[in-house]
């Protein structure tokens, strides 16, 4: 059975270019330097990349995000066990100073206001179905200002989406929505990229975003796996430092010159 894993790194990142690989099979590309393929790591949960590495043998190439590798390892991490007394002491604290829990009271006034705001009809919802409502923009690198194309972004709550094109450029009609809500939460990816959420106020007019994307960074090369150290049980540990002096107390056999109190033939 393998071990469990304690943590993992790449001791020594690569630099070869992902985007330059062939594809392979599944999460995979092929690097044709050390003729061996290279796992995308980053599309996996944390919990699934430790469970995948725990079962896999040989040579494992991978590739990360640098926080990534930080939150896997923290997982990794053993729980500290809080000893006996400790906890006792904690628990006769916690019976010394039970205090009855105070009952919150709300304002009645703000609830009250935010009900009626409710109640009253949105102006976003009074327009005509139909009528165009454009959303248009740039998706552009945050560093040096390059347009990004092929960056997805998703309204939430909605069935719309766009891609940008080569000059970064995205536009969609909104006005084909028959309920429009006051706010629509965006989500922005792509690949090699950290991802951006926000939210965006729906007005009645056209709309022209300029949102920019952080490049993500990334670790590629051969995975370090590193698992606890074998330890035996303490009884084990008793019993090796009893064995030498085993044989120093034993009584000394008929012939045998072997023994401590053995006298000399001198006498």
């Amino acid at each position: 059975m393998k071990p469990r894993i304690r943590s993992i790194h790449i001791q020594r990142p690569c630099t070869e270019d992902w985007a330059s690989m062939d594809r392979a099979e599944g999460q995979e590309r092929y690097c044709s330097r050390c003729a061996h393929c290279v796992t995308d790591f980053t599309v996996l949960r944390d919990r699934e990349i430790v469970d995948q590495l725990q079962a896999r043998e040989g040579r494992i190439c991978g590739r990360f995000t640098r926080d990534q590798l930080d939150r896997v390892n923290l997982s990794l991490r053993p729980e500290p066990q809080p000893s006996t007394w400790r906890s006792a002491l904690l628990a006769l604290a916690g019976i010394a100073c039970t205090v009855p829990p105070a009952v919150a009271t709300a304002p009645q006034a703000p609830v009250a206001e935010a009900l009626a705001q409710s109640q009253q009809p949105s102006a976003m919802h009074e327009r005509q179905a139909g009528t165009p409502l454009i959303v248009k923009g740039r998706v552009l690198k945050e560093s040096d200002g390059t347009p990004l194309d092929g960056a997805t972004i998703n309204f939430g709550g909605t069935n719309l989406s766009a891609t940008t094109d080569a000059e970064g450029r995205f536009q969609v009609d909104l006005g084909v929505l028959t309920d429009l809500p006051p706010q629509i939460d965006l989500a922005i990816t792509r690949e090699g990229f950290l991802p951006l959420d926000f939210t965006l106020s729906v007005t009645d007019r056209p709309l022209e975003l300029t949102i920019s994307l952080q490049e993500e960074d990334f670790l590629l090369g051969v995975i370090v796996m590193e698992t606890p150290e074998r330890s035996y049980p303490s009884t084990f540990k008793r019993v090796s430092r009893w064995l030498p002096f085993k044989n120093r107390w034993r009584q000394p056999e008929r012939g045998d010159a072997s023994g401590p109190f053995v006298r000399s033939p001198d006498g």
